[in-house]
């Protein structure tokens, strides 16, 4: 028998098979198919924000983009009447 064909199950019989890491990247692949399972029959899924709270960081985020100018660029007024040499003091 050749490398890897051992019946016995010998330990690093394959010299360039990293057996922690390939357990790693399959667990991590079992955690993110479960995830994806969870999704789609409605689940509440460990760690996901779910829609209703990227729904609140979005219009909170696009409250800031519409209120924050005027408070940013109130004097508007002033800066155009200063263009036009009238300043106000």
């Amino acid at each position: 028998m050749g490398l890897g064909q051992n019946p016995f199950g010998a330990e690093n019989d394959v010299r360039h098979f990293d057996r922690d890491a390939h357990y790693r990247r399959q667990e991590s692949q079992e955690q993110r198919r479960e995830r994806r399972r969870q999704r789609t029959r409605g689940e509440a899924v460990v760690g996901d924000r779910g829609r209703l709270m990227d729904m609140v960081i979005l219009g909170g985020a696009l409250g800031l983009v519409i209120m924050l100018p005027p408070f940013l660029f109130s004097d508007g007024a002033v800066v155009r009447e200063a263009a036009k040499g009238k300043v106000k003091e």
